[in-house]
């Protein structure tokens, strides 16, 4: 079973300069995965909690995920201190070394589409739509016009070393700047120690790591 979550900024995004978030924000992002891999589909779909301050290079994902009918919740916590992921699925805790610097902004190699709004009349706002290809996929990026606040990420198409086609869609809502309870970012103790896994979990992480590094 294979599964791509899409990473949402902040998962689009990489290093670098331009239209950049908050450096710290946190709020809810809808999922929807479909893959094909060897002529066998998979969906993905769910609800995750984001929390990120890039300042302390920290990012906390809560999810819980329907994984081709199968309920799953896990937590995943990226300390770019460390360079090291966890990820406590079913009472347990695994790592992964992180190889990149922490996300901040949209691809240096993102176009602007178009300047645009949603809503009408008196309640809507103003977004950009920016569009870049990594590995195989092609990617929209949806965000406000003045905050670079994301509201919707869909990637489509086949990477090639991974042999899997791919739609995902990425939904952001209630989104706040700055971070209410900085214990979100704690690891728990379960996680000392801790062994160390290349498991391929279907968060968005792991994604990240696989289509943007």
């Amino acid at each position: 079973m294979l599964q791509f979550v899409l990473a949402p900024l902040f998962v689009a995004m990489v290093t670098g300069e331009g239209c950049c978030p908050p450096d710290a924000w946190e709020g809810v992002a809808g999922l929807m995965v479909g893959s094909v891999k060897d002529k066998n589909p998979h969906l993905t779909k769910g609800v995750l909690m984001l929390h990120l301050n890039t300042t302390s290079g920290m990012i906390a994902i809560e999810e819980e995920l329907l994984v081709d009918g199968l309920k799953m919740k896990l937590k995943v916590i990226q300390d770019y201190n460390k360079k090291t992921e966890y990820v406590i699925k079913y009472g347990k805790c695994t790592k992964t070394a992180l190889k990149s610097s922490i996300p901040r902004c949209l691809p240096a190699n993102a176009t602007l589409v178009e300047n645009t709004f949603l809503g009408a009349g008196f309640e809507n706002v103003a977004v950009k739509i920016y569009r870049f290809s990594v590995r195989g996929l092609e990617v929209y990026f949806t965000v406000t016009a003045y905050d670079c606040i994301p509201v919707v990420a869909i990637a489509s198409g086949y990477i090639p070393d991974k042999k899997v086609s791919v739609l995902e869609v990425l939904e952001y809502s209630g989104i706040t700047v700055g971070v209410k309870d900085p214990s979100v970012f704690d690891i728990p103790a379960i996680c000392q120690p801790v062994e160390s896994s290349s498991e391929f979990f279907p968060v968005m992480s792991h994604w990240s790591r696989s289509v943007f590094n």
